[in-house]
Formats: C-alpha cells, structure tokens, sequence
C-alpha cells in the first residue's frame, strides 16, 4: 500500500478531529491513542505477511526439498496477516474495506483450491459384503461417484465373477468406513500434527514417523457402529 494513503488515514483523523474541536481534551487523547495502536498493529501485521511471504518464495525457488504441509502453513499465516491487515485498516477508516474484505476472499477461495485438501463427506455402506450371491458391484464402484473400496478389491471381486470357486467369502470395510475411523476421536488431526512436528514427509523421517503412526491407529479405539458392523460380517 502507498506511503500517501497511510498518511491519509491520519489526515482524515486531523480533520475530523479539528471538526470535532469541542471535545474534551480527555476524549481525544483517548481517540488518538486507539488510532495509533491501530496503526502499530497494522505495521506489525504488514511486516510480518512481508516476512511471510519471503519465506513462501524461499521454500518455492531453492532446490531444497519441502512438503505441502509447509505451503498449507505458510498460506495460512500469510492469510492471517492479510486479514489482520484489513481489520485494522477498517478502524483507521471503514470506508475502503469492504471491497478489500471482498478481494481477500477471492484470492483466499483460489489459494484454498490449489493448496488445501476439499473436505470431502462420503456417504454409504461402513461394511460391504464379498460373496458369491452377495456383493454389489455398482456399490463397489461407488455408482459413479468415489468408489467405495480400493482397487485391489475390485479386481478381487472381478475375479471372483470369472472364478467363483476360487475366492471365498469375506467383507471388506469400505472407504466411508475408515473415513468415519480416522475422524473419530480426533485421530486424523493428531496424525497430522505428528507429521508436522516430525518435519513432514522427508524420507528421513518415514521409519521412525511410520512406527509412531501405527501404533497410534492400533491404540485408537474404533467407533462402536463400525466395529458393530465388521462383528456382524464376521458372524455372517
């Protein structure tokens, strides 16, 4: 932002406060603190998006390797910055801000797009069936949606259709199935947060981080309805 629009906000405040001449002294005293410590916010929040932001072009133009889950950090902080930005601004002068308001959720939509994983709800059986006479294939497939189950079990059940005899009955549990798993209790955020605080995905960290991660999912209870579900495939 200009040098000059800054130093307009503070002309603004020298005009209305000389409209305003019959205040007490007190009162704008007190107007004139509240601005300033406006202004420094906004200072501060502005150096550090700089800061940020050279840090997010460091990590993008040098030959060292690094994850996603930095970029996510990196747009996240920036996004606060902004943010914080406009909503000093605002106090300083409400006037400009709705369009930048309107412009930071713009860019923020179309950094979320190439940056962040969409949430994505599945919706479907936790537990299918693997039989002869039992499996639903259009299930499998997801009906032209996600399929509900990994690769592998379809060529398995594709098998099965050519011959029958060779693979037996079973169940398999389906992706909304362990979608319900891992977002129950909070375990996809401490995955997560173990991946972080590990420095991420470098092969380095792979061993160690993949020991921690399986015996976090192995300690983590399941979820009463899912685990009702496989008892009952497992009696059938």
């Amino acid at each position: 932002m200009p040098l000059s629009r800054l130093l307009g906000f503070f002309s603004r405040t020298a005009r209305r406060a000389a409209a305003g001449a019959s205040a007490s002294d007190s009162d704008a005293e007190r107007f004139f603190a509240l601005r300033h410590h406006s202004f420094k916010l906004f200072l501060t929040a502005w150096n550090t998006f700089q800061e940020t932001m050279t840090a997010l072009e460091y990590t993008l133009c040098c030959d060292h390797p690094f994850g996603l889950y930095r970029v996510r950090a990196l747009c996240t902080s920036m996004a606060t910055q902004a943010f914080q930005c406009i909503k000093q601004l605002e106090r300083l002068d409400p006037a400009p801000c709705e369009a930048l308001y309107a412009r930071f959720a713009e860019l923020q939509n179309m950094v979320a797009d190439d940056v962040y994983e969409p949430e994505s709800c599945l919706l479907g059986p936790l537990v299918l069936p693997l039989g002869p006479d039992e499996t639903d294939m259009e299930a499998l497939s997801g009906q032209g949606r996600s399929p509900l189950v990994d690769p592998v079990t379809l060529r398995l059940e594709d098998v099965r259709r050519r011959l029958p005899d060779l693979v037996p009955r079973g169940f398999v549990v389906t992706a909304v199935g362990c979608q319900h798993f891992f977002q129950s209790g909070e375990l996809q955020s401490e995955i997560n947060r173990r991946i972080q605080a590990a420095g991420g995905l470098a092969p380095k960290h792979l061993a160690k981080l993949s020991r921690s991660l399986g015996q976090l999912v192995e300690d983590t209870p399941m979820p009463q309805d899912l685990a009702a579900e496989i008892l009952a495939a497992v009696a059938r």
